[in-house]
């Protein structure tokens, strides 16, 4: 059963004055910190800003209409010669940008343009005037809006094209050799073409406008998404042991895996779509509605796109647009298979670790050469803006003669004239924007020192460094804790014996080094092979182990999983030994790949891991953080519980899981775990007051009180989702404890809500341009100025890499924490991730969080955890 309906569904409405009253609660920034020593900071980020006054904003509608997101053929229309010189003279310097039109000119009413190479009609109707040196500051994100779009064109004129969110060069097919770079698979995978590009993105920080500037990569498949779907048919319909409708079932079960949740690139407006499905029903030459008309899919692609489809099989690939978009348009929108392109990584390519190593090597950048390949990208736009406006004056005299040759000049009876654009002569530009090309320098934090508690072997306990010593003094299997949890009896589940064999050798060597063999984990494990059979493998495993789960009655299994490689389902196998272990038959489990077991060079350390995870499920604590609050304003001597939020979403399940981790030790190593089932795609939870009062539940069970203050680290919500936060998950809170009473008197505890996000644009180095150490805070001139955010650069740089920073923004808080306080929180929460001797790029909780989720949305079917399990990290 899920979650959600094992506690009443609490339901709430909101005006619109509590709207207002719940966005102006969006946590605002304290003061600057001090704590810590200083650390001279490079940014990629470039100060930006355009010296325009006012900016007029027109819809732009099209006659015949054209889809939304043929946004090539809308640009190609308004710049053909007829319509374009039209332009020049009613609205001067403007910037397009699909069915919006951004002019220094105000023109009133609604205007026809026809188009005389084509029966295109285009109207452009004004909407509004914005002041923007008058703006409020919760107009900025229109600010950044209407800069971004004169970077748009900027960008185009630099020779870039956008595939995505992010820009590649151009100038080339779009598989084109010149300038990318070739990886090929092995056993005949196709060529595998990894393009390098740039993210650029605009935000209003405290020290103003600011682009952001990335180099990434996007990997681009030479094969289309018709070639892969026909080569998989012909393959399994040559399989003479099977009938023609089973192997194209088979078929079909093939192409629905590699592409269902994979993302395809379509060639006509180089946009990317995530598959959620394959409709098999329709072909190119079926039909659908459209404007009261039936069109077939052949006709629409060649009249919206240009593009002709000649595919003989059926079956279309279907995108649901997310919910905020399902708004504006289509609630799924279909796509020609021959007109997609494959993009990422498949599972097989994953697998393939010459393969990933040569990815790794091809993507990894030294930080100089990444700011270096930033500030050459923001020197390019420069000289672009500065070409642009240089040729103004000889634009303007080549206009004013084509309209007095050709007579376009007049706009018609009734119009007007425009008005002339304000500002002064910097209106006059024909791009307005200002940009420099010296990134961003500022004045970091290292955060102040602290110490981790670990176990040495002579059995004492020692405070390391959790930088430079914890993953040396973590490496053997010991434990914190004054008593240790033991595994009495416990059972190998395997179908090698040779690996069983490797696999307790290993185990019993680094146990008689930590010194728990025999005591704290069991010398005489249980050993049972799964037989061959006539079942399918997963079936076999199942009813083995549930006969000996029930007659043995162990405190954990440990299952080498089949190989792959030799015609094992090793997913199949795991995903039946979660939701056995984790919903039916309560015991934990551990599962080790046979791949693994046969890696001679890292086995040592693997298996270190794999009997530091037994034990930690078990409930052991390996090592724990001593707290340094540097401002003391938070005191976590008070009952306190801190949470993680994640949600994962997997389409092929159809089904969004949240995972919440609710921490109930006073070194908030310990937690509960909770999963509840939602509409695939919804990120905002629906059940956030029933999660809640289950974990207070627990809480109160263990302290036999409740605690007085709350903290939530949520993952997974984007910038434009801050607000939906606050009105909805934390208004979901506050009804929880609102139905709670403490000797008559209302539960009010203090709240605070931090928001993670791991997928930043922004990177930091060191003057000299190196990665900064773990450790350090940004919280200056380029963090938002619309809300409180800071970045912390937890972890490491990867070999030859750059490290990347993690970006926190507190969304809502009662706590009133201090900037250093909660800055040095976070930072040490990422040092509790039991599965990782060192530290992560997310607080413990978040990563548990979305452990739970990950399992119980993939290998675990919209189930939940048994009872009897929660509070033990099985999800390890």
């Amino acid at each position: 059963s899920r979650a959600s309906t094992q506690v009443p569904l609490i339901k709430f409405t909101m005006t619109t004055d509590e709207e207002k009253h719940h966005l102006a609660l969006i946590a605002s920034r304290p003061p600057c910190g001090k704590a810590g020593q200083p650390v001279q900071v490079m940014t990629n980020s470039f100060p930006v800003r355009a010296p325009v006054s006012t900016i007029h904003i027109y819809h732009v509608d099209f006659e015949p209409a054209l889809p939304e997101d043929a946004v090539d053929q809308r640009r190609s229309t308004i710049n053909q010669l007829s319509i374009r010189d039209r332009l020049d003279e009613e609205y001067g310097v403007r910037f397009f940008e699909n069915t919006r039109l951004w002019a220094l000119r105000e023109v009133p009413g609604d205007i026809p343009f026809t188009n005389k190479e084509s029966t295109m009609t285009v109207s452009i109707r004004y909407l509004k005037s914005i002041n923007l040196s008058e703006m409020a500051p919760q107009d900025w994100v229109q600010y950044e809006q209407i800069v971004h779009i004169m970077l748009n064109k900027v960008i185009r004129l630099s020779q870039l094209t956008r595939i995505g969110r992010n820009f590649f060069e151009k100038g080339e097919n779009l598989f084109g050799s010149q300038g990318k770079l070739d990886i090929k698979g092995e056993r005949g995978d196709p060529n595998i073409r990894l393009w390098r590009g740039y993210s650029v993105t605009i935000e209003q920080a405290i020290g103003g406008l600011q682009l952001h500037v990335d180099v990434v990569h996007r990997v681009l498949h030479q094969q289309s998404v018709a070639n892969f779907i026909e080569t998989v048919h012909t393959e399994q319909l040559k399989n003479p042991n099977r009938g023609r409708d089973q192997n194209v079932a088979n078929a079909r079960r093939i192409v629905e895996e590699a592409l269902k949740d994979s993302a395809v690139l379509t060639g006509y407006n180089k946009r990317v779509y995530r598959v959620h499905s394959i409709d098999w029903d329709i072909g190119i030459n079926d039909t659908f509605e459209k404007d009261g008309k039936q069109v077939s899919y052949k006709d629409y692609y060649q009249d919206s796109y240009g593009e002709s489809c000649s595919q003989r099989f059926k079956g279309m690939l279907v995108h649901i647009p997310k919910q905020r978009k399902v708004k504006k348009g289509p609630d799924r929108i279909v796509l020609a298979p021959e007109l997609c392109y494959l993009t990422g990584l498949s599972k097989k390519l994953k697998k393939n670790y010459t393969f990933m190593r040569k990815m790794a090597d091809t993507t990894r950048i030294s930080p100089p050469d990444r700011h270096r390949m930033a500030e050459a990208l923001v020197a390019r736009l420069q000289r672009t803006v500065e070409t642009q406006n240089s040729m103004e004056g000889d634009e303007k005299n080549s206009s004013r003669s084509r309209t007095s040759s050709n007579g376009s000049g007049s706009r018609g009876s009734g119009s007007g004239r425009a008005t002339p654009p304000a500002g002064g002569a910097v209106n006059n530009l024909n791009l307005p924007l200002l940009m420099d090309s010296n990134a961003i320098k500022l004045t970091g934090r290292q955060l102040p020192p602290f110490k981790i508690t670990v176990r040495s072997d002579n059995g004492r306990l020692n405070q390391v460094d959790p930088y430079r010593q914890l993953s040396r003094s973590a490496g053997d299997a010991s434990y914190v804790d004054k008593s240790l949890t033991p595994i009495k009896k416990w059972v190998i589940f395997y179908e090698d014996e040779r690996l069983a064999r490797t696999l307790l050798e290993q185990i019993s060597m680094i146990a008689k080094k930590a010194r728990i063999w025999g005591r704290y984990l069991h010398d005489n494990p249980e050993k049972v092979q799964i037989q061959r059979g006539q079942a399918a493998q997963h079936v076999r495993w199942e009813q083995t182990m549930k006969e000996v789960i029930d007659g043995f009655e162990p405190d954990m299994v440990v299952c080498v999983l089949p190989d792959d490689r030799r015609g094992g389902n090793p997913t199949a196998v795991y995903n039946m030994i979660k939701t056995l272990c984790c919903t039916q038959k309560p015991v934990l489990s551990q599962c080790i790949t046979t791949r693994s077991l046969n890696n001679q060079k890292r086995l040592r350390s693997i298996m270190q891991n794999v009997v530091k995870q037994m034990m930690t499920k078990a409930g052991n604590t390996p090592w724990r953080v001593d707290w340094q609050l540097p401002d003391g304003k938070l005191d976590l001597k008070k009952p306190t519980m801190i949470c993680g939020l994640d949600v994962n979403h997997d389409v092929q399940r159809n089904v969004s899981t949240v995972g919440m981790c609710a921490s109930y030790s006073h070194d908030y190593t310990k937690y509960y775990t909770f999963v509840m089932s939602q509409k695939v795609g919804r990120e905002v939870m629906i059940d956030g007051a029933n999660l809640m009062l289950a974990s207070l539940k627990k809480f109160k069970s263990r302290y036999k009180i409740l605690p007085s203050q709350i903290i939530v680290y949520r993952d997974g919500v984007s910038t434009s989702q801050l607000t939906t936060i606050v009105l909805e998950e934390v208004r979901a809170f506050k009804s929880a404890f609102s139905g709670i009473t403490i000797k008559g008197k209302p539960y009010r505890p203090k709240l605070s809500v931090i928001v993670v996000q791991k997928r930043v644009t922004a990177r930091f180095l060191t003057t000299n341009l190196r990665s900064l150490n773990p450790g350090t805070l940004i919280d200056t001139e380029v963090v938002s100025k619309k809300f409180w955010d800071f970045y912390i650069v937890p972890c490491e740089a990867p070999f030859k890499g750059t490290a990347i920073p993690t970006r926190f923004i507190v969304a809502y808080d009662d706590i009133r924490f201090t900037q250093d306080d909660i800055a040095a929180l976070t930072n040490q929460l990422c040092l509790l991730y039991y599965n990782w001797a060192g530290p992560v790029r997310v607080p413990a909780p978040v990563q548990y969080a979305h452990k739970i989720a990950h399992m119980f949305g993939s290998a675990i079917d919209q189930r939940t955890p048994h009872e009897t399990l929660n509070g033990r990290p099985f999800y390890l």
